[in-house]
């Protein structure tokens, strides 16, 4: 379960990555992965305060696709483990976007047991700038 949810991190990351650079194709097909990793319910606060729902971050994800250059990558490190029960798993992490600029966040973020299955979706994600 833990090593699922440090996975989710990572490949949920590197697609968002090839999205962004617009190595990946455009199309509802290959999208459909970043739409299936998130709860029905999900929610992210943004570094800002900004409060999006899963339709308004897939809305804004689909609108950003190649807005990135070639060079730029994101990185994760620092996967902590903070709790974890038979259907919530709660991690922090740090997230590095290098490119024409580069960012850090730390990330708190709970994956939730999907109601179809065993496997576990991202719930809720809370961002902050470091």
């Amino acid at each position: 379960m833990e090593n699922e949810c440090r996975s989710n991190i990572i490949k949920l990351h590197e697609f968002i990555e090839s999205w962004l650079k617009g190595s990946a194709d455009k199309n509802k097909q290959v999208f459909q992965y970043f739409e299936d990793t998130l709860h029905s319910d999900f929610t992210i606060v943004h570094p800002s305060g900004e409060l999006q729902t899963k339709d308004q971050i897939t809305n804004d994800l689909w609108s950003a696709y190649g807005v990135k250059s070639e060079t730029f990558c994101i990185k994760i490190s620092d996967i902590i483990l903070r709790d974890i029960t038979d259907t919530l798993c709660l991690l922090n992490y740090e997230e590095h976007q290098e490119g024409n600029e580069t960012t850090t966040r730390i990330s708190s973020v709970t994956f939730k047991k999907s109601e179809i299955g065993n496997n576990f979706l991202w719930f809720h994600l809370h961002e902050t700038w470091r």
